[in-house]
């Protein structure tokens, strides 16, 4: 059961890392270091910015 439990984790993990990275990646487009800086620092500024390009469904399924 443990194993199970540490995969699905683990994939959580991957899908949550990759979801940042597309926001990254958009915010790097933007040209905007300071949105980037704040999305790595502030929990609410990141949830608004990925709300905001349509990445938070990407998270919850």
């Amino acid at each position: 059961m443990c194993e199970v439990l540490d995969r699905v984790e683990a994939k959580g993990i991957e899908k949550g890392a990759d979801i940042i990275s597309k926001l990254n990646k958009i915010l790097v487009r933007e040209g905007d270091l300071e949105k980037i800086l704040k999305a790595n620092t502030n929990k609410e500024y990141r949830n608004e910015l990925l709300k905001k390009y349509n990445l938070m469904d990407n998270l919850l399924n």
